[in-house]
């Protein structure tokens, strides 16, 4: 391609993640929002209950006692409950997180339902419109969407259709 003249490139200002791949995207989030620790940019969220590298849309609405981060961007709209413990995660809008539930690792699509006391880590993708019941474990589960799920999965890399 570069004897024939094929090669181009195409300068950018910051950086470039290709983000195609679930632990890229995490990745991706986590040096964007290392990037504006950096700057001390506006748009990081602060409170006594916010670790370092959040990013929090002005209409959601989080619990004074729901712990934050750190790298945690959650999206407009959504509603994050009391006791709720949510780290290196991206939340998209619309979703509630129920009391007491557990992220870690993981993205959460839009308009989801995540039961109170539920727990989903290890790079769990739950797409858009899952309601995942109260009191279930979600490990490294690949869920598509308008799902419905009321069991725990315990092994790494399930996908639910």
């Amino acid at each position: 391609m570069a004897g024939e003249g094929e090669l181009y490139t195409v300068p950018l200002e910051g950086f470039w993640k290709d983000i195609g791949q679930p632990p890229d995207f995490l990745l991706g989030a986590e040096l964007y929002l290392k990037s504006l620790e950096e700057k001390k940019d506006e748009k990081l969220s602060q409170g006594d209950n916010i670790k370092e590298g959040v990013v929090i849309h002005p209409t959601a609405t989080v619990a004074d006692d729901a712990e934050i981060g750190p790298y945690v961007s959650i999206g407009e709209n959504c509603v994050v409950e009391s006791g709720a413990r949510i780290q290196n995660s991206c939340i998209f809008p619309g979703t509630k997180i129920g009391r007491s539930a557990f992220i870690s690792q993981s993205i959460i699509g839009r308009d989801s339902k995540i039961g109170k006391w539920t727990r989903i880590e290890q790079l769990a993708v739950i797409a858009d419109d899952v309601t995942i019941k109260d009191e279930l474990f979600i490990n490294g589960s690949k869920i598509l969407p308008h799902k419905s799920i009321d069991k725990s999965y315990y092994e790494n890399g399930d996908i639910i259709m």
